[in-house]
């Protein structure tokens, strides 16, 4: 089971999200991708078993885009991190069904909070 972390941009807020992921999956289960062109290679990979994104919008351009493979993307359970709070932003991002929806100015904590009861979850039901 892996965990994409897809953000295009670093700051604090995305560095030390970054960091919390790392705390809590193995280094071989996640993959962190740094441009549109990485993640949808990797969503392409039949040998990944995708569970989680967590998708790091950095802009309106940025959501179109991974609106493009929102077919790929629904595969999965989504936590989106958006970069505005535009009605029309928040519309289009629930096209992708995300699990849980917020923002950079948000705590991080609740988004790891979340990530903790999806890996929790997935442990339970595979008996683990």
């Amino acid at each position: 089971m892996e965990l994409i972390y897809y953000c295009t941009e670093l700051n604090d807020f995305n560095t030390r999200l970054l960091d919390q992921v790392r705390a809590l999956v193995a280094g071989d289960r996640l993959l962190v991708c740094r441009n549109f062109g990485e993640l949808q290679a990797s969503l392409l990979k039949p040998e990944y078993d995708l569970f989680v994104g967590i998708l790091v919008v950095s802009s309106r351009r940025d959501l179109l885009d991974l609106l493009s493979i929102g077919d790929f993307l629904r595969s999965i359970r989504l936590i989106l991190i958006l970069h505005d709070r535009e009605q029309e932003t928040i519309s289009k991002s629930h096209d992708l069904k995300p699990r849980f929806l917020t923002w950079p100015d948000w705590n991080s904590r609740e988004v790891i909070a979340v990530l903790r009861k999806m890996l929790g979850n997935v442990a339970q039901s595979q008996g683990m």
